[in-house]
């Protein structure tokens, strides 16, 4: 009768494991959300773990770390049994693999740098890796991952 007891329990456990498993919405949600706050936070500390490279000067990345920038641009969205995280911002990738920007229908480039402006006939972006995964947000993946699965939380 114990024997039976336990049975009943365990597979009833076990069912219930498995119905989370297949639909993890709300924890890829969770991990969605955890993973935009960390990669909004690798802006807030000019980069994480390691400082990202100074550029003509500069400390932060000037616009990028706002909402209506880079930093801001960054949202998830639970795609099946993903969850991706991305921008819409077509400079998105020279930030985060650097690379030398070229003048192409003109002789120069020409921006302004502390309120004057400038012309180069190429810019050097320098690599600054800001769509990274931290260590502790790995365990905290995992945490959530398990927790669900184990007690639906």
């Amino acid at each position: 009768m114990i024997v039976n007891f336990f049975a009943d329990v365990t597979r009833n456990y076990i069912k219930e494991m498995q119905k989370r498993a297949r639909d993890k919405r709300i924890c890829l949600n969770r991990i969605g959300q955890l993973v935009v706050t960390s990669v909004r936070l690798n802006f807030t500390k000019g980069g994480r773990p390691e400082p990202w490279k100074p550029s003509s000067g500069k400390k932060t990345l000037v616009g990028l770390g706002t909402r209506g920038g880079l930093m801001g641009s960054i949202h998830y969205k639970v795609n099946g049994n993903t969850v991706e995280i991305a921008t819409n911002k077509p400079y998105a990738a020279i930030h985060q693999f650097g690379g030398t920007i070229k003048a192409k229908n003109a002789e120069y480039l020409k921006f302004k740098v502390k309120g004057k402006w400038v012309s180069k006939k190429e810019v050097i972006i320098p690599k600054r890796e800001y769509m990274v995964i931290q260590e502790a947000d790995h365990t905290r993946i995992n945490e959530l991952l398990a927790k669900y699965i184990t007690e639906g939380k």
